[in-house]
């Protein structure tokens, strides 16, 4: 009601009443426009009482926005909420709040409804409008790069308030593109996941192949653009910083590394199962798990000097032939079945360890036991080859090289290849071997062979002889379930 059929457009400056012409004086008739939607008629009165000049009625607008808001004056509330409302509005394009000044009736009403109901639930408000704007344009670049412009148009202002007001919903506004709507879930650039996780954009690709992290890619140009989920990197960080690796584990107990997956397959270690992880640094496990470990075996030690009769528990293992069941001694000897001694207040060691080796158990290493499928190891240190062939350095170099057997150079040394040195193990015994098991002198022992004209293999001894004469275990029928898998290798046990 704001036009006299006669006159025009009233300026009411010299009202006869609310319903009559200034000048003729006629009554105005009801305008012939649609009337306006009822369910938006809460917003409409919300936004006109925070443009009212009544201080009071103000206020009271304010006040029904949420708590957050209401630090805010009415001026920036109703600012940033016309500019929401232009860019989220289906009926009016483009930019320019004074376009609303020639714009029809039901266009501004849409808008400042639609301001009105922003102002309403900001932040989220206008995070829900982008989300559902950013499905709509998944890999268009340029309508990605315009909904961001238009963002950063609310508060282009220089008024520190409206930047405030659309900081609440998108604090990287100004920031790398790759932020700007990241929505109610952190994310981290691939720079800040590269400085997090000390990798190179090759590992992120590995990480992404895998499924490791999960992460979004972004409209972009000829360059791939991706962002990652900042919970997921916080995890694998947090992971990464409480992971050891196998081989510290190993010099930290004077294992070899084999060993480690022994105890992982026997749960005496925990490994960590996450992808990501291993893509980074390999099989690890988790620190926690080891300390433990560490403590349940310092609380078990008797701390006295050992016995006679009482040897470092890495020599008394020396009677098992080629890889040796340590998760099984170790369990025993946490669990109090077979007791050791450590002297003073020192970390237990498989050296400082001190057993009765005749409490130890007879049987060798079965397949079940070696935890292959846990701890994938394909070739072992030449520290390792030794302990398993029960050789010196200089013998296990000759040995393997006589064999024939695989040497590789790895980032921390050489590596042997672990199947061919078991195979090797199969056939050879060392007189520390022999002495362990038969419970002989070394030296005594090494000579009485070599009187009685022993076949000698590979530089040590032949494990058949040994065999026959009681002084070794025979690895043949061990080395049969390990190739069968099925533990029973009596059927074929004959033919060897």
């Amino acid at each position: 009601m704001d036009v006299c059929p006669v006159c025009g457009p009233l300026g009411w400056r010299h009202t006869r009443g609310i319903a009559a012409c200034e000048k003729c004086g006629d009554p105005i008739p009801p305008s012939s426009e649609d009337p306006l939607p009822v369910a938006s008629a809460d917003d409409y009165r919300l936004f006109a009482d925070l443009m009212s000049r009544n201080p009071d009625i103000g206020q009271n607008a304010v006040q029904q926005l949420p708590d957050a808001m209401q630090a805010f004056s009415r001026t920036a509330l109703v600012n940033v909420a016309l500019k929401a409302a232009v860019i989220s509005s289906l009926e009016f394009s483009g930019r320019g709040v004074d376009r609303l000044l020639s714009a029809d009736a039901a266009i501004v009403a849409d808008v400042v409804g639609r301001g009105a109901a922003l102002l309403r639930g900001w932040p989220a408000s206008i995070r829900s409008f982008t989300d559902a704007r950013l499905g709509e344009i998944a890999g268009n670049v340029a309508a990605y790069d315009a909904m961001r412009r238009d963002i950063r148009w609310i508060a282009q202002r220089s008024v520190a308030e409206e930047q405030q007001l659309v900081a609440m919903a998108f604090p990287d506004i100004d920031g790398r593109k790759v932020k700007t709507f990241a929505k109610d879930v952190r994310y981290y650039t691939a720079t800040e996941t590269n400085t997090l996780l000390w990798t190179s954009s090759r590992q992120l690709e590995q990480l992404r192949k895998s499924a490791a992290l999960r992460w979004e890619e972004l409209p972009g140009g000829l360059r791939k653009r991706v962002r990652y989920d900042a919970d997921d990197v916080d995890e694998l960080r947090r992971i990464l910083r409480n992971s050891v690796s196998p081989e510290a584990v190993g010099a930290r107990f004077e294992l070899p590394v084999y060993a480690i997956g022994q105890m992982i397959a026997l749960e005496l270690l925990e490994a960590h199962d996450h992808a990501g992880a291993v893509i980074l640094q390999g099989q690890q496990l988790r620190t926690g798990s080891v300390d433990d470990f560490a403590r349940h075996l310092h609380a078990t030690a008797i701390r006295q000097t050992p016995p006679a009769g009482f040897v470092p528990l890495r020599s008394a293992m020396m009677r098992f032939p080629g890889e040796k069941p340590w998760a099984r001694v170790l369990k025993a000897m946490r669990d109090r079945h077979i007791p050791f001694y450590v002297e003073g207040t020192q970390g237990a060691t498989t050296r400082n360890m001190h057993v009765n080796p005749a409490r130890l158990p007879r049987a060798p290493l079965s397949q079940t036991e070696r935890g292959d499928e846990i701890l994938i190891l394909t070739h072992v240190a030449i520290r390792d080859a030794c302990e398993i062939l029960g050789l010196g350095f200089e013998e296990t170099a000759n040995a393997t090289a006589s064999a024939k057997i695989e040497i590789i150079r790895r980032k921390k040394g050489k590596g042997v290849a672990r199947d061919d040195l078991v195979n090797l193990a199969a056939s050879i015994a060392s007189t520390g071997e022999a002495a362990a098991f038969s419970n002989r002198n070394a030296v005594e022992l090494y000579h009485e062979l070599k009187r009685l004209g022993v076949t000698r293999l590979h530089d040590a001894w032949c494990r058949r002889s040994l065999v026959e004469l009681g002084l070794v275990n025979d690895m043949c029928r061990t080395l049969l379930d390990r190739c069968r898998g099925d533990g029973d290798g009596d059927a074929l046990a004959p033919d060897l």
